[in-house]
């Protein structure tokens, strides 16, 4: 995981940035809001722990929430990749997970992206030239024969599907 973790960060930092997504059901509000209670009392004091939030979703043009269910966005920021998983593994976290899956509080699976250190200027020139080379050894190549795997663009984000 460590290696993953670091992978789109920048600069020697090898602090680790959490972003999960959950749709929660409108109806089962009150008990999540209270197993996120119990959550974040436990996880701001687990060893590496620089951030642990839960940010509702604003009403907007284009929320994703409506009157089935609401978006949930939990922020983290953890000292370490072994913090995470440290923090993945405990009983708290294992409890909250539980929760959710036993009282189907979520209309979809959640969403879940670990990123690395912020990134500076220099830092994202360095992956723009690294892309235009890659782009420009792919350019050579016969249509159909590149080694690298084509993943397809997720257009609906945190959006559960109908």
């Amino acid at each position: 995981m460590a290696e993953s973790a670091d992978a789109s960060g920048g600069g020697e930092n090898k602090s680790v940035h959490v972003c999960v997504a959950f749709n929660v059901s409108n109806s089962k509000m009150p008990a999540f809001c209270e197993a996120a209670c119990k959550l974040l009392a436990h996880a701001k004091a687990d060893k590496g722990c620089r951030r642990f939030d839960f940010q509702r979703e604003v009403n907007w043009l284009r929320s994703v929430s409506n009157e089935e269910h609401s978006l949930f966005m939990v922020r983290q920021g953890w000292d370490t990749a072994d913090a995470v998983e440290a923090h993945v593994k405990s009983p708290h976290a294992q409890r909250f997970d539980g929760t959710l899956v036993s009282e189907s509080m979520l209309v979809c699976a959640p969403s879940l992206s670990l990123f690395g250190s912020a990134m500076t200027t220099s830092d994202l020139a360095a992956i723009a030239a690294e892309a235009r080379a890659t782009q420009g050894s792919e350019a050579a190549e016969p249509a159909g024969t590149s080694s690298r795997p084509v993943s397809a663009a997720r257009s609906n984000g945190s959006r559960p599907s109908s």
